[in-house]
């Protein structure tokens, strides 16, 4: 996508154009001009916008908890459901599950969410930076980029950190997606321009609506 702006709109705001020329890093009205065109006929100046980042949490968000529960349910002879899970099973599957040949079998066997992959392509394709920061722990960081390619799944960095807020803030994100509410409320009542993005799941539906907007991916 390109905008377009005047030299006197430019001049209006203290910016010479000789300075602009000499320089491909400035910022006019919020966006980074990485590469400017200067047509002295028309007096325009063509500019690309800023990339958009956004970034996107892991298990329950890119790729479905289907296959957790699964394992879980082999662990203790139980029998959760998706469909019926509350926050505090949700909990259980989470910590239940850490053992190493637990978190590998997820990883290599989880299948994606299609439609918020969809999504994520779609966001690519227009020229977003696409950032993943996930809890699953560094050591899984090889498989975890394998299941990514298998399927396709297209991103720009990738984060391993169950201490997710302090990476959201310093990637400057345009919004974030996460299924863990606590995660997106602290994003909601923070000072970031981040925008708080709710990925739908039976385990959050009763919450404080603190959050910018839900994004379903057909679970609910």
């Amino acid at each position: 996508m390109v905008d377009f702006v005047s030299k006197a709109e430019l001049e209006a705001a203290a910016i010479n154009n000789d300075e602009i020329k000499d320089s491909l890093n400035k910022i006019v009205e919020d966006v980074f001009l990485d590469k400017v065109f200067i047509n002295e006929d028309t007096e325009l100046i063509k500019y690309p916008v800023q990339k958009r980042v956004i970034g996107f949490d892991l298990d329950g968000v890119v790729f479905s908890i289907q296959k957790a529960i699964e394992v879980m349910n082999l662990k203790t002879n139980s029998n959760m459901s998706i469909q019926t899970m509350t926050q505090k099973d949700f909990d259980t599957i989470y910590w239940g599950t850490m053992a190493p040949e637990s978190q590998v079998e997820i990883i290599k066997k989880s299948i994606p969410n299609q439609k918020m992959v969809t999504y994520l392509r779609e966001e690519h394709l227009l020229g977003s930076e696409i950032v993943i920061i996930t809890a699953r722990a560094i050591q899984y960081a090889g498989i975890t980029i394998e299941a990514l390619r298998k399927f396709g799944i297209p991103f720009d960095r990738i984060h391993f950190s169950e201490n997710k807020f302090p990476i959201i803030k310093s990637e400057n994100l345009f919004a974030f997606y996460d299924d863990r509410y606590d995660i997106i409320s602290k994003i909601y009542n923070s000072n970031l321009k981040t925008k708080a993005v709710l990925v739908s799941a039976p385990y959050n539906r009763e919450t404080n609506g603190e959050y910018d907007m839900r994004f379903r991916v057909g679970i609910e």
